[in-house]
């Protein structure tokens, strides 16, 4: 059965990245549940035409109760670049920061006073390059999923407590060239699913996996996943083959894995059936999709339409809402809705039953919920951990942010800041 929505509210993230393709190994061995079993629930049809015409400014107050700004401490030790990945548990907040290939771990509590720095970056044992995942575990521990191992470490002492890698995963067909994981989620109970793209040999063509594994990374389960889009990107006078990155995200007990066309969201069971959750009906649109475009010698962020999942901005969903972050070419929305250019978040409002895009909010420039809870700047969630949704905003933004709002709450945290402090979050809770 399928519901189709037109046009207006809701929230979760998402965005669109890629990763240089790299060699990998081939697939034998996986047995795949993932037959299509979309008669089983009610599928969402989600209509972005309709959504860019019915384009609004949106109220906080229509899905959260309160709001909180958090300066996280700035220190030798905690200082704050880029924010890759982030967890709320048990009033800590962990942010894995940093480069590609040089990752590491900074936990804060809930009021932004810095407790722990945790950085192993290295090849050897006990050590990790490029992270791509983390998870809050029992007893004060941390796991990491990286490209190729799975680590974790007891905060206290800096402990390894575990170490694995991937072997097992990308050995499937004897050849032992690595191929990288893409997407993890950790599920509880030592389980993790991971996505990775295997390479093709002469008996077994490349597959898009999602496999569920334990903390040893033995294959509990797997299914084959829909296939990888590829395009050409022009880098100064050459060009290089990028690959578009398949996210994965947990909600309701389920593992949500949106295709790599972004045309729809699958929900796999424990089981690993698989059923559509949510299929986007891009209408006129559709000639700017990715794999409209293959085989042809694009530039990026402007000539292509996505909603997609990456590392950076994957798509988010909670009880309220479902929110995409969306890139596109510039202009052709209109200037309602370009955000530094050429990207806007679209939300599926679950109890309305409504899906629009978000405007752009010209008198801060920036796009996020109308803050009509204590009247500060716009609130855009980055992060979602449970019923809480977290924005996270560069000091130097927040102190010109604060200045323009009517938040009083908002210039009492911008008067203890400097354009050298770490990011401040903003929390706010669902109702």
């Amino acid at each position: 059965m399928m519901k189709e929505v037109k046009g207006v509210k809701g929230s979760a993230m998402a965005f669109i990245s890629a990763i240089v393709v790299l060699s990998g190994i081939a697939a034998a061995g996986c047995t795949s549940s993932s037959e299509d079993q979309s008669a089983a629930s009610e599928v969402v049809k989600l209509d972005l035409e309709e959504a860019v015409k019915g384009a609004r400014l949106a109220n906080l107050s229509k899905f959260a109760s309160d709001i909180k700004y958090i300066p996280l401490e700035t220190g030798t030790e905690s200082q704050i670049d880029k924010v890759n990945e982030f967890r709320y548990s048990n009033g800590k907040i962990y942010m894995m920061v940093g480069e590609l290939n040089e990752n590491w771990i900074l936990v804060f509590d809930e009021n932004g006073n810095f407790l722990k720095k945790l950085h192993k970056s290295g090849r050897g044992p006990g050590e990790y390059i490029r992270l791509g995942d983390i998870a809050v575990l029992e007893d004060n521990t941390i796991a990491l999923i990286s490209i190729n191992k799975m680590l974790a470490y007891n905060l206290e002492n800096d402990s390894l407590v575990f170490e694995t890698s991937f072997d097992k995963i990308t050995e499937f067909s004897g050849n032992k060239r690595f191929k990288a994981i893409d997407a993890s989620a950790y599920l509880g109970d030592g389980k993790y699913a991971v996505t990775t793209l295997t390479a093709s040999n002469d008996s077994v063509p490349e597959r898009n996996m999602l496999c569920l594994i334990d903390q040893e990374s033995n294959i509990l389960q797997s299914a084959e996943l829909p296939p990888y889009r590829y395009v050409n990107f022009k880098v100064q006078d050459g060009m290089i083959t990028l690959s578009k990155i398949v996210a994965m995200y947990m909600y309701d007990n389920s593992i949500h894995v949106p295709t790599a066309s972004s045309d729809t969201i699958y929900r796999y069971d424990k089981s690993f059936g698989r059923e559509m959750a949510y299929v986007m009906d891009y209408g006129q649109y559709k000639k700017y999709l990715l794999e409209e475009m293959n085989n042809k010698d694009i530039v990026y962020t402007k000539e292509i339409l996505d909603i997609g999942g990456s590392t950076e901005f994957p798509v988010k969903e909670n009880d309220a809402m479902l929110m995409l972050y969306m890139v596109y070419p510039s202009g052709i929305f209109g200037a309602d809705l370009d955000w530094e250019g050429n990207k806007t978040m679209v939300i599926y409002d679950k109890a309305d039953k409504e899906f629009y895009a978000l405007k752009v909010d010209k008198h801060y420039n920036k796009v996020g919920f109308v803050n009509d809870i204590d009247k500060g700047a716009p609130f855009m969630p980055n992060f979602f951990c449970g019923n809480l949704m977290f924005d996270c905003i560069e000091a130097i933004d927040f102190i010109d942010y604060a200045e323009k709002s009517g938040s009083e709450e908002m210039k009492r945290v911008a008067a203890t800041l400097n354009e050298e402090s770490n990011p401040v979050l903003v929390m706010a809770t669902l109702k």
